[in-house]
């Protein structure tokens, strides 16, 4: 900025407090303006204060509650859970809370992804389920996919709540409230896609503990599909799968799905 520049605002500034202060009129409503500005800002701040003390404060409280009555939540999960599975160790000593969310995180997603429209997926579940249970989810299937045209795929278990356990003759029985997420994709009679969404739903659902399994020959060593990457593998043979090295469970003094239960869906 040069000198000429710096002189003629100089000039204007002094003009423009000359006018100011010796025109009365303009001084006047300069007043006035100003005046208005400050009534403004202070009627501005009086609102926003009345407004913060009636809604904000409140919602704090509420934050503050809310935070409160989760973490009450939150302990009496891990109560339950614990009570649980201290009454598990009555039946099975060597329960582990762990391998049973493995077993879980297994089941469940084959169990959804049974209802694929265009898969049969349940010789997969069937290895990790009680054989009352596949009968009767066999003459579900059959009758959902006659009735609609779904796909599940993502399908992840978000949590797992142990309810009770519970005896009855030599029969062990293990619930649990599970929720999961996946993406559903729903297809028309010509296969062809007409929605995709993910939901999240809730499960009741229960467990057995199998002293032995009597669908298994112990001199016939079945083929069965590995749950993790669908390799074939021998159930009684080997222990582990040969392609990706996960476990394979011959259902022998194991927890088995032995029922499910859908009461929610968002």
């Amino acid at each position: 900025m040069n000198n000429q520049v710096k002189r003629n605002i100089g000039i204007g500034v002094l003009i423009f407090l000359a006018v100011i202060i010796f025109v009365k009129p303009v001084r006047y409503i300069f007043y006035g303006i100003g005046g208005l500005l400050i009534i403004g800002s202070a009627a501005i701040i009086v609102f926003a204060y009345y407004m913060f003390k009636k809604h904000n404060l409140g919602t704090v409280s509420n934050l503050l509650n809310s935070i409160q009555e989760e973490q009450k939540e939150k302990e009496e999960y891990i109560n339950r859970n614990n009570e649980v599975i201290s009454k598990i160790a009555l039946y099975d000593q060597n329960f582990s809370y762990e391998e049973f969310k493995k077993l879980v995180e297994k089941v469940m997603p084959l169990y959804i992804k049974a209802r694929n429209y265009n898969e049969n997926g349940i010789e997969d579940l069937r290895m990790y389920s009680s054989k009352a249970f596949i009968e009767d989810y066999i003459r579900e299937l059959e009758k959902l996919k006659s009735e609609s045209m779904y796909s599940y795929s993502s399908v992840l278990i978000s949590d797992i709540a142990l309810q009770e356990v519970s005896q009855s003759g030599n029969t062990v029985l293990l619930k649990a409230e599970i929720t999961l997420r996946a993406d559903v994709s729903k297809y028309n009679d010509k296969s062809v896609l007409v929605k995709r969404s993910t939901v999240t739903q809730m499960y009741d659902a229960s467990f057995v503990k199998t002293q032995e399994d009597t669908s298994i020959s112990q001199d016939r060593d079945v083929l069965v599909n590995c749950p993790n990457c669908g390799a074939p593998v021998h159930i009684l043979s080997e222990k582990n799968c040969s392609h990706c090295g996960s476990a394979i469970y011959a259902k022998q003094n194991m927890w088995v799905l032995h029922n499910v239960t859908q009461y929610r869906n968002n």
